[in-house]
C-alpha cells in the first residue's frame, strides 16, 4: 500500500506501508512545518506520519544525498550503507555471520520512538542484518556509542580515502543527533491513535522496528 501527501501543488508518493523510502525525516519536517503538505485521499494525514510513535520509518539521511527533493524517484529506494562491526564490542544479532571476530549490518532508515528504558524521545538508528535484511532499531545509549566507535575505527580511521573519511564521519554525526532531538511541540504529542506500528522485540540492539 502506498503513503502519498500532496507537496505543493502534486502529489508524490513517500514510501509503502510503514517504509517512508522517499523522505528522510528531516527533509519532511520541514516541509510539514513550512505548510508544504496537505492531505491527499486514501493516505494518512500529513502530520500523522511525523508523530512520535506512530510506527513510520524513514529513508536514513545520507550525505550524498542531501541535495534531493522530497519524494525523489530514487535508484535505490531501500538503500543500505554496510558497516563492519567487532563481535567482542558490538553484539551482533543471532542471524548475522561472524567471520574472523567481524560482522556486518547495514545502516537504512531511522525511527522516532519515545524509547522503552527511559521514554527519551529519540530518532532511533534503523539498521539491518547482512546478507539476510532483518530489521532492529538500536535505543540504548551505549549500544550507539558502540556502534559509533565502530565506525569510527573501520570506516574513519582505516580508510585512505578522504571523501569516504568524510561521508562516513557525517553518517556518524547524524546517527548520534538523533539521540539529542529538538522537536517542535506540534510533533513532541502523542497520537491517540498508532496505525500499523510494528510489534517490538523486548531487546536493545536486537530489538526488532
Amino acid at each position: 500500500m502506498g503513503e502519498y501527501v500532496k507537496y505543493g501543488r502534486e502529489v508524490i508518493k513517500i514510501g509503502t506501508r510503514e517504509n517512508l523510502y522517499y523522505t528522510t525525516y528531516q527533509g519532511y519536517c520541514a516541509a510539514l512545518e513550512s505548510n508544504l503538505l496537505s492531505g491527499v485521499e486514501g493516505s494518512l494525514s500529513p502530520s500523522l506520519y511525523a508523530k512520535p510513535d506512530s510506527g513510520f520509518c524513514f529513508r536514513f539521511p545520507f550525505p550524498d544525498e542531501d541535495k534531493q527533493l522530497l519524494g525523489a524517484d530514487l535508484n535505490d529506494f531501500n538503500r543500505g550503507i554496510p558497516i563492519e562491526l567487532d563481535s567482542a564490542v558490538v553484539e551482533p544479532p543471532k542471524q548475522c555471520i561472524v567471520k574472523d571476530g567481524i560482522f556486518q549490518m547495514e545502516i537504512v532508515q531511522q525511527k522516532l520512538v519515545h524509547r522503552q528504558s527511559d521514554n527519551l524521545l529519540c530518532l532511533t538508528l534503523v539498521w539491518r542484518t547482512h546478507p539476510r535484511g532483518e530489521y532492529f532499531r538500536v535505543e540504548d545509549d551505549s549500544d550507539v556509542k558502540n556502534i559509533l566507535s565502530q565506525i569510527i575505527k573501520h570506516h574513519v580511521l582505516q580508510n585512505n580515502d578522504p571523501l569516504l573519511r568524510s561521508f562516513y564521519r557525517n553518517i556518524a554525526a547524524r546517527i548520534l543527533k538523533g539521540y539529542r532531538l529538538n522537536v517542535s511541540k506540534a510533533l513532541e504529542r502523542k497520537p491517540k491513535s498508532q496505525p500499523r506500528e510494528i510489534m517490538p522485540d523486548n531487546s536493545s540492539v536486537k530489538r526488532k522496528i
